[in-house]
């Protein structure tokens, strides 16, 4: 009977850290996914920033081109985030991003318009240079760096930020079930 109850005991300990071992395993995978993606959407997201600031410094309409150029690949990466992201904390955070994206790129539709409108990239002559008024100067970098930096990048560092403190977290209780199964 004794050796039964051992038995059962062991078998149960197994499948017991078989599951924490699958259930840990699971986690860093999702975690590592959902931060790839918001990392990724940051990278293209302050491209974006770059290229809105070269616009700022050469009054060149191709850099706006290239910013919106960009969306095609932010478009994917917002969503693959938006269905990886976690209840709780780090679904608000990229939806405070989502929505600053929104507004971002309507604010540059809105203000990139009238100058790259009729605007042909031509590789022999030198580009266009228009003169920015110092009011257009002041609405892009506005746009750039409050809008983009305040209501998109910080948000989604502060995400990736929280994916790392869950990995971690993940990681200590991997740690501490390890420890049990080398006690047990």
């Amino acid at each position: 009977g004794l050796s039964v109850v051992l038995l059962a005991l062991g078998v149960f300990a197994a499948w017991n850290v078989n599951k924490q071992q699958q259930a840990s395993s699971d986690l860093f995978v999702r975690e590592m996914h959902a931060m790839l993606a918001i990392e990724d959407l940051h990278i293209e997201m302050r491209d974006v920033r770059y290229y809105v600031n070269r616009f700022l410094r050469t009054d060149d309409p191709q850099s706006l081109i290239e910013a919106f150029a960009l969306r095609n690949k932010t478009d994917p990466l917002l969503e693959n985030a938006r269905s990886l992201a976690r209840r709780g904390h780090e679904q608000d955070l990229i939806e405070i991003a989502a929505t600053g994206y929104q507004r971002f790129f309507a604010e540059l539709d809105r203000l990139s318009a009238p100058i790259i409108s009729g605007y042909v990239p031509d590789s022999a002559a030198p580009p266009l240079r228009r003169p920015s008024s110092p009011e257009l100067v002041e609405e892009f970098t506005v746009l750039s760096d409050v809008l983009l930096t305040n209501e998109v990048l910080t948000p989604l560092r502060q995400c990736i930020s929280f994916n790392q403190e869950v990995v971690e977290r993940a990681n200590e209780a991997n740690q501490q079930t390890a420890q049990h199964l080398k006690i047990g």
